[in-house]
């Protein structure tokens, strides 16, 4: 379809960042940039939870709302390979992610979501060792020094605890929702700073030149491992379907794994 291929994505803000390699690796074999369309207010019916913090103008939770769309754009529209991203609007597309939600053959919500797409479009299959998402900052900024947390309330492990945590504070930056931060940090009686971002673009920014990122299967998350930043990820014990990909990404189930994966980074 022209000097470009063209996209449909419905689903949340961390899933559209799992199919950006393989649109890297198309771009890297013809030089045909992706334009993708988002389709906003989607339900979502996870089943498991109601704590998806993205809602609709009726309080209803959906996969992306035009907030979060607002939020996310600068940074996919940052990308290389990328010709643009629009709200969709009924035009038709190269590639329906849809389809990775509807074929009767997909193991949801197993597998890794970093293959889903693959699974239905064999020619977005990619190295996923790679960075996908480009770092904008040098190393050496003022957030390299600290570390980034982010914890939802979802996807999360509840056999973890993170009261080990008050030694570090003056270190420790959360990234997220403020209803996210303030319940890490009554939860775990802890007096960790916020840091607010204007977009998701420059939530990437201090990603990319933080010192480690720390957080639970989440947008956050998989902006990290699209970076390639040193990143631990809490694995979800219900849906474990994500994990790091590449250098420098670790993970943990144990409470003995997250204070020895941290400590190694806190020394480095």
């Amino acid at each position: 379809m022209g000097d470009f291929i063209t996209a449909r994505h419905s689903f949340n803000s961390g899933d559209l960042i799992t199919v950006l390699p393989g649109f890297q690796k198309v771009y890297l074999e013809t030089g045909k940039k992706v334009l993708i369309y988002q389709r906003l207010g989607l339900p979502a019916n996870y089943g498991h939870s109601d704590n998806h913090p993205i809602i609709d103008d009726n309080g209803q939770m959906v996969c992306m709302n035009q907030p979060m769309f607002d939020m996310i754009k600068p940074l996919i529209e940052a990308q290389d390979y990328v010709a643009g991203f629009e709200i969709w609007q009924g035009e038709k597309v190269d590639f329906d992610f849809d389809l990775t939600r509807q074929h009767s053959q997909m193991p949801l919500p197993g597998g890794s979501i970093h293959h889903w797409a693959s699974l239905i479009f064999p020619q977005l299959e990619s190295d996923l060792t790679k960075p996908r998402v480009k770092p904008a900052f040098p190393r050496g900024t003022p957030v390299s020094q600290l570390v980034m947390i982010n914890r939802t309330a979802r996807y999360y492990n509840p056999y973890i605890d993170f009261f080990f945590l008050k030694h570090f504070q003056s270190m420790l930056r959360f990234i997220g929702t403020y209803q996210e931060y303030e319940s890490f940090n009554r939860r775990w009686l802890l007096n960790i700073e916020y840091l607010s971002v204007k977009d998701f673009k420059q939530l990437g920014d201090y990603i990319s030149d933080c010192k480690f990122f720390l957080g639970n299967q989440s947008m956050c998350w998989h902006l990290a491992d699209a970076i390639k930043s040193p990143r631990i990820l809490e694995v979800c014990s219900t849906y474990p379907n994500t994990f790091p990909t590449g250098a420098n990404g670790y993970s943990f189930i144990t409470q003995t794994a997250l204070e020895y994966q941290f400590n190694k980074l806190i020394n480095e």
